[in-house]
């Protein structure tokens, strides 16, 4: 392995400004400073394709709960671009030689940063993990997909001029790497490690929306990517650290699932959620909004301004969802248990839709176990109203719980 001093290192993180600096164009971003972007990421920045992105928020309706998360996912690309190209960089600087590391690789790996979520619905991840689901039932649809589509497409319309070989590995980049066959990339296989790391899960990708929504969201964060990336070394074709940076790679994790429970699961934010994806599946019956998503000359016309195109439709075959959206603007949300007897009825992830079947029930046999053995009315009450929130979007189906319901209510 290649030895590294200390003023390698500084040189790996100042190199990335360095180079082409002056046909480079500066940008300065809240989270990483001055950026550079290079001629070939302009050439696709400078589409309407991509500007799109600017028009699609990051967290999605999290901005209704935390009003600072209204960041996008242009600025989350520009960052994911700078850091995959800063991490290239700290490698080379230490085993350039030893890995045959050229600029070949480097503006390889930086664009397929750039462009890893051009392929992104309306409102993120929920349009693949919720919307869709519900419109189209067993649908297998994902941005990944769609990002490959749509950066074809974008050469094409734009005349990009890019070398075939290097499209072939962005796009292949974009995927996480423990999906890509051994076949399809025999050599320098810790480079798809560096954007979307299906390995381990550590990647730049993380680096960035971790501590922008942080930021975003005001919430502290100990994580510092930085110290990753100056001490990241591949050893056997795969990216490693250093046994004594445990405590940081500890503490990307935790930051993560400290994000998941406090703000992408928050009750209210799933709540608005929940509400959405009722009013998309609702409008898709008259806006046809899931015959876009195969075709990127469609699809890229789709973005978060469909809530406000159904919000200000006349139009009657709108009015189901169009009262969906203005009870979420006048904040007249779904009620969501917050706690059941049976933590397995709510997923910890995100976008699974809850089994509400399970959840009803919990509700059902537990205001009816409340009636039977306690007088705190206020708290069958409250329950009670729980079941009806909840009732107002699926109903539990089973007998025994609808005749203890109707028993509780005499």
């Amino acid at each position: 392995m290649g030895a590294c001093t200390n003023d390698d290192e500084q040189w790996s993180f100042s190199s990335a400004s360095f180079v082409d600096r002056r046909s480079s164009k500066q940008v300065y971003d809240n989270v990483h400073g001055n950026i550079y972007l290079d001629p070939l990421s302009l050439k696709f920045i400078d589409t309407e394709q991509f500007q799109r992105l600017r028009d699609l928020k990051q967290l999605g309706l999290v901005h209704m709960v935390y009003p600072g998360a209204s960041h996008s996912r242009f600025e989350h690309s520009l960052g994911v671009y700078w850091l995959a190209g800063e991490a290239v960089h700290a490698i080379k600087a230490c085993q350039g030689l030893e890995l045959g590391i050229d600029r070949f690789d480097m503006e390889t790996v930086k664009l397929a940063g750039l462009l890893h979520d051009v392929g992104h619905g309306p409102f993120s991840h929920l349009f693949e993990k919720a919307i869709l689901p519900q419109i189209l039932h067993g649908s297998n649809w994902s941005h990944e997909d769609m990002s490959v589509r749509m950066i074809d497409y974008i050469v094409d319309e734009h005349n990009i001029d890019v070398d075939s070989q290097r499209l072939k590995k962005v796009k292949e980049m974009i995927f996480p790497s423990k999906h890509l066959s051994h076949t399809c990339v025999k050599d320098k296989k810790f480079l798809y490690d560096i954007v979307a790391n299906g390995r381990n899960g550590i990647d730049v990708d993380k680096f960035d929306y971790i501590v922008r929504d942080t930021r975003a969201c005001g919430m502290g964060c100990n994580f510092q990517f930085r110290r990753l990336m100056e001490s990241m070394r591949v050893i056997g074709d795969e990216i490693c650290y250093r046994a004594k940076d445990n405590l940081t790679i500890h503490k990307l994790f935790s930051t993560r699932a400290d994000l998941h429970r406090t703000v992408y699961t928050h009750a209210k934010v799933k709540a608005i959620d929940l509400m959405l994806v009722d009013a998309l599946t609702e409008a898709d019956k008259f806006l046809k909004i899931s015959s876009s998503i195969q075709e990127p000359a469609e699809f890229w016309k789709l973005d978060d301004s469909i809530m406000k195109t159904i919000e200000t439709s006349s139009d009657h075959e709108l009015k189901e969802s169009r009262d969906l959206i203005r009870r979420i603007r006048r904040r007249d949300l779904y009620r969501v248990p917050r706690y059941v007897d049976n933590p397995q009825a709510f997923s910890t992830n995100r976008f699974r839709r809850p089994d509400w079947l399970k959840i009803l029930c919990i509700c059902c046999c537990y205001y009816y176990l409340l009636l039977q053995h306690t007088n705190d009315l206020f708290a069958c009450n409250n329950l009670l109203e729980v079941w009806r929130h909840c009732t107002e979007r699926r109903r539990c189906g089973c007998e025994q719980c609808q005749d203890r319901f109707d028993s509780g209510k005499k």
